[in-house]
């Protein structure tokens, strides 16, 4: 049995995918997922579903909510509710012998033809988010259900993606075919390499483990894809090979710069590895030289934000200043609301200008 996240995994991240079958299964060795993630996204996540759900019972005659957690009984109550012309069914659920899901919001036009309309914190139309969609609405339609021609994404900055179903569907239905026909085994190599996927992966930390145990030409810093591949096939497949390499070692396809920051900088990496203390090396010391020097008045500054506070709009909640003088080396300005984040950036403002001498320079 699948559901819509396994099929968003296998858009994302196949490796992932995979994992996650793996351990689903059984499969000894398998990596057991972690449960992390974006803790504050989720929390505004759940908050903007909330939101949507008040506003739909203000706005329709006959609102239903699917809050039985045993699958198939919520599927019979789900299939009650589509039956009778409930206006919105929340938390709809579908099942039969191969699929599990639960959509946010099923909604009924003035045609009496339902179509899902699901929550979403980002604020474009990702594509794992689009397929999951399509998902529920086909599920919908193959329960033999009235169903309208489009889906719907309600978006964290309260805007609309309306997007054709049919226009989904193929791809819907090369993933399920795939993930269907897999059996559960695990791949050679248990780790794969960093990807966009990896922010909210719960297999993110084995992966990095894995490339950190193996030493993998990823730990590379400034290691591009191409570059590695490259290397990895001309015999140099580590960052300690590629730090003890000699200048014959480089691939022909790597010019001898490229070559030669690289290797430098994995040298750097695993002396620093080795040695336990911060290893540098100045490659430019005109650059430094450039630099002014230190003065009483600089002041380092920096700003924090939530993009999800009050209700998405968003909050620049701290203005910090470091200054090498005086007491006190940080000062911070907070806010909470917005006439705090305004109140905040004219204290900063003032603290800046009071410091006005022969020299005042601002670090961001």
């Amino acid at each position: 049995m699948y559901t819509p996240s396994d099929l968003a995994d296998l858009l994302d991240c196949e490796h992932r995918s995979v994992l996650r079958q793996a351990h689903a299964a059984g499969v000894a060795g398998a990596p057991r997922p972690v449960r992390g993630g974006d803790q504050l996204a989720a929390k505004h996540g759940r908050a903007h579903e909330q939101a949507t759900l008040t506003r739909l019972r203000e706005e329709v005659t006959a609102l239903v909510e699917i809050d039985e957690r045993d699958p198939a009984t919520a599927a019979t109550e789900t299939a009650a509710a589509l039956a009778a012309g409930t206006d919105v069914v929340y938390q709809a659920v579908f099942l039969d012998e191969t699929f599990s899901g639960r959509a946010d919001f099923l909604q009924r036009d003035a045609q009496g033809r339902y179509e899902v309309y699901d929550t979403k914190l980002a604020r474009r139309a990702r594509p794992g988010a689009v397929i999951q969609l399509a998902a529920y609405a086909d599920a919908l339609r193959r329960a033999g259900w009235p169903s309208g021609p489009n889906m719907h994404l309600l978006l964290g900055d309260g805007s609309t993606e309306t997007l054709r179903v049919d226009d989904f569907l193929p791809l819907l239905r090369r993933l399920r075919d795939r993930l269907t026909s897999r059996e559960p085994g695990l791949p050679e190599q248990l780790w794969a390499d960093e990807r966009a996927a990896c922010g909210t992966c719960a297999f993110a930390q084995h992966c990095a483990d894995g490339r950190e145990a193996d030493r993998d030409l990823s730990l590379v810093a400034g290691m591009r894809t191409d570059q590695r591949r490259k290397l990895a096939a001309a015999g140099l497949g580590t960052i300690d090979a590629l730090a003890q390499a000699g200048p014959e070692a480089r691939p022909k396809s790597i010019s001898p710069a490229s070559f030669t920051a690289l290797r430098a900088q994995a040298a750097i990496q695993v002396r620093q590895d080795a040695t336990g203390k911060i290893s540098y090396e100045v490659v430019d010391p005109d650059a430094l030289a450039s630099l002014p020097a230190p003065s009483p008045g600089d002041v380092f500054f920096d700003m924090e934000g939530d993009p999800y506070a009050l209700d998405g709009d968003g909050l620049e909640y701290l203005f910090g200043a470091v200054t090498a003088d005086g007491a006190r080396g940080f000062t911070p300005f907070w806010a909470h609301s917005r006439r705090q984040e305004k109140k905040a950036f004219e204290d900063f403002v003032d603290f800046a200008t009071a410091r006005l001498g022969p020299v005042l320079r601002i670090f961001t």
